[in-house]
């Protein structure tokens, strides 16, 4: 689900494995731009200062690897032929190859959800590669929103059956979770009344870490919680848990992908739900 911490989780990884000197190398898909290949020549493109075919290739727009770029003469092209496309992607395995012999890399491929046919066509080619083993691919994606055609459905499925790839879920926060995340956004430990208002926030935000932070932050900024003899108490009786511009923006996004049909029966539903 949106906000459930996966970009998140992958870039404390990307800390982690930085500071023990591995190259992090990182790209994203788009939902609005879905150009072939493009997580891939993002992340590839800071890497061109240490590799000089790279470097190369991105001055003169010549080689099979300017296929990646758009700002290259040929361009980023999903349409290539299979002979085209194998030289492609077996140049893009060269490539962390030649980078992993200097130190491992990790390459974040972050909303795969949104990846092109071409794109998750070059990531099935490097994960069926034996290649160098100090190279690492994480991606991100919505389980949600991997329909029955989506070509990341098959991909998937297929790395799983091999000892090469793990698949981690991300499920929300529990209870005890809400709760200490709100003892350290405040500074302190919560009594009672505190506590009951932490597993409130819990049951409204399904455990979402971002809606559990932005519902915890807006209760700490409006004096809803607030410090007494050393321990953080509610002093504001709290009807309705405020909803930060953040959250609505959120919510309404997903509301946009979904048809009128939907949006009515969740209209109805929020409307229903008052009443009880």
């Amino acid at each position: 689900e949106p906000g459930i911490g996966k970009t998140r989780l992958v870039t404390e990884h990307a800390k982690s494995v930085h500071d023990d000197g591995a190259l992090v190398l990182y790209g994203a898909c788009d939902a609005e731009l879905f150009v072939p290949y493009r997580p891939f020549a993002s992340a590839l493109r800071a890497a061109a200062d240490l590799d000089d075919t790279l470097a190369e290739v991105l001055e003169s727009g010549s080689g099979v690897l300017s296929r990646l770029f758009p700002s290259s003469r040929q361009g980023a092209s999903g349409d290539l032929g299979e002979a085209d496309r194998l030289d492609l992607f077996e140049a893009v395995a060269d490539l962390l190859d030649r980078l992993a012999t200097v130190r491992p890399v990790l390459l974040l491929l972050d909303d795969l959800h949104w990846a092109t046919r071409s794109t998750v066509l070059l990531l099935r080619h490097l994960l069926s590669q034996r290649g160098a083993s100090r190279v690492l691919i994480v991606g991100t994606y919505r389980d949600g929103e991997i329909g029955r055609d989506h070509p990341l459905r098959d991909v998937a499925a297929t790395a799983l059956t091999t000892d090469r790839a793990d698949r981690v879920r991300l499920e929300g926060l529990s209870e005890n979770d809400v709760v200490t995340l709100l003892e350290s956004q405040v500074g302190g430990a919560l009594d009672e009344t505190a506590r009951a208002l932490a597993q409130r926030v819990h049951r409204d935000s399904n455990g979402s870490p971002f809606f559990t932070s932005e519902l915890l932050r807006n209760l700490a900024a409006t004096g809803v919680v607030v410090r007494v003899d050393g321990v953080w108490t509610v002093v504001t009786p709290v009807d309705e848990l405020p909803i930060s511009e953040s959250v609505r923006s959120v919510v309404g996004m997903r509301l946009s992908r979904v048809g009128e049909d939907v949006n009515g029966v969740l209209s109805t539903a929020s409307v229903i739900a008052l009443n009880f």
